[in-house]
């Protein structure tokens, strides 16, 4: 009986506070997922994330050890061992805002399009978005790499007023939004076939 009623929750719409701008872009960010991974059969690439979590992990591994060690062998002991570690902590704590400054930058979900056929490598979607915090205007920008290896690239940004998407109630309308999205990812298929 449990998962009858998660999958009953798991189709309603997205309701959030109309005035929280972050709470509004999220509820928009998790119905371009829902639309890629149900509409476009795309998995998502959790590369990125696993970066991320990699560089953390290290960052942690440095503050333990140098706890550890100071707990074995105290102060005036661990002295140059808790400034390597200290110095080092820092050192990957930049590396970190430089990989999610650089590298991710702001994608939100990489999904992976299998090939129908099973021959070519995945075409990959990469989705940015962004709200300002007192405009109500969302900025969806889409790439699409085609996986066959050529340098099949395209872009498009989707620009909107939010209070298109959104009911009085701050009730996500996806049958407004959703639309929207598939006609503009199927435009950059279409691009690929046409070329």
């Amino acid at each position: 009986m449990a998962t009858q009623t998660g999958d009953k929750d798991e189709h309603k719409p997205a309701k959030v506070d109309k005035w929280d701008a972050n709470a509004v872009k999220n509820a928009l960010d998790d119905a371009v997922k829902k639309v890629m991974k149900d509409d476009f059969k795309c998995v998502e690439d959790h590369s990125l994330m696993n970066g991320r979590l990699f560089l953390s992990l290290i960052g942690v591994m440095f503050a333990g050890y140098a706890v550890l060690w100071d707990w074995f062998y105290p102060y005036p002991a661990s002295r140059t061992v808790l400034i390597v570690c200290a110095v080092s902590y820092f050192i990957v704590s930049g590396i970190l805002t430089l990989y999610i400054m650089f590298k991710e930058k702001g994608i939100f979900f990489v999904g992976l399009e299998k090939d129908k056929a099973g021959i070519d490598p995945p075409n990959v979607w990469r989705f940015t978005s962004q709200q300002k915090k007192y405009d109500d205007i969302y900025e969806l920008t889409i790439e699409y790499k085609d996986g066959n290896g050529s340098s099949n690239f395209r872009e498009t940004k989707l620009q909107d007023s939010v209070t298109k998407f959104f009911d009085e109630k701050g009730t996500l309308r996806e049958d407004l939004f959703c639309p929207q999205l598939k006609q503009i990812c199927r435009s950059l298929q279409k691009d690929k076939k046409e070329k």
